[in-house]
């Protein structure tokens, strides 16, 4: 299977998986009382929202924040962001197997949008050319793809899959350093106050870890950052996390097969102009 193909299949099957598990992946609970995700809404940010944690507080509080941060910027099941517009900026690398050379690459992200609602512009490279993508969502309720070029606008296929990806890079480290979260204060991100969390893997429960690892995140040995939460509605504003990670061949049929390579991964995530964004075609 050509990697493009392969890595498809690999994002779709992942980012399944563990969207919804970063809401539950905060709150460890006895294996009695199975863990839920809980449904978020498009106006606010879960039913029961968590109460900001602070530096001393329940450590509970302070993982189940992180945890649901990404969901609530990006959406889940089908519901928008919690953010009515915003900016956000990605900047990555993540390891991975290339399955035309057998060696770990570095896969980059460098993604710029701006989102409002179910419509987005989206900055993105492919192949080593910038694309201007448009998702915009029709009065009559169908959603169309566009490409702009040469200040032409034409409909286009898979814009949306650059949107749609990206999450595949982090979200395995962002999941396990969560479960480690720890307040440190607030702080300001662009004119919105922020609660700010530590977030470390070596700091939280290795059985929780482990039940995490056993849907995504095998390999990750480290994954360490500091994480911004919105304190109005609970999105993700800011994210730099660091981590190392064996590679494994996801492919591979001979079970128990050992890690193709090793590789670190980083991520940068910024988010801006919350609710001043506008979005249409030029």
């Amino acid at each position: 299977m050509p990697a493009k193909a392969t890595r498809l299949v690999a994002i779709v099957l992942l980012v399944a998986l563990a969207l919804p598990l970063l809401t539950a992946c905060g709150s460890p609970k006895s294996p009695a009382e199975p863990t839920k995700a809980a449904p978020v809404s498009a106006g606010e940010p879960t039913d029961e929202p968590a109460a900001p944690a602070k530096p001393g507080g329940s450590a509970v509080d302070a993982q189940q924040r992180v945890s649901e941060a990404l969901n609530l910027l990006l959406g889940s099941s089908g519901e928008p962001s919690v953010l009515p517009s915003f900016h956000i900026e990605i900047n990555g690398s993540n390891p991975m197997l290339d399955h035309e050379s057998n060696e770990v690459i570095d896969g980059i992200t460098d993604l710029k949008a701006d989102v409002q609602g179910e419509n987005m512009r989206l900055l993105y490279d492919d192949d080593g050319e910038t694309v201007e993508g448009y998702v915009i969502k029709e009065d009559s309720g169908e959603t169309k793809e566009y490409e702009v070029k040469d200040g032409e606008r034409q409909e286009a296929f898979a814009v949306s899959m650059a949107w749609v990806t990206w999450p595949l890079g982090v979200i395995a480290p962002y999941s396990l350093a969560a479960i480690g979260a720890e307040a440190a204060g607030s702080e300001a991100i662009d004119g919105r106050q922020a609660e700010v969390y530590t977030i470390d893997m070596t700091k939280a429960d290795a059985t929780v870890v482990a039940g995490v690892q056993a849907f995504i995140g095998e390999g990750i040995s480290a994954a360490v950052g500091k994480v911004w939460v919105d304190q109005e509605t609970g999105a993700l504003l800011k994210m730099d996390i660091d981590w190392e990670e064996d590679v494994y061949d996801v492919m591979s049929g001979e079970k128990d097969a050992p890690p193709v390579g090793h590789g670190s991964g980083h991520f940068e995530i910024e988010v801006s102009q919350v609710g001043q964004v506008s979005v249409s075609l030029p």
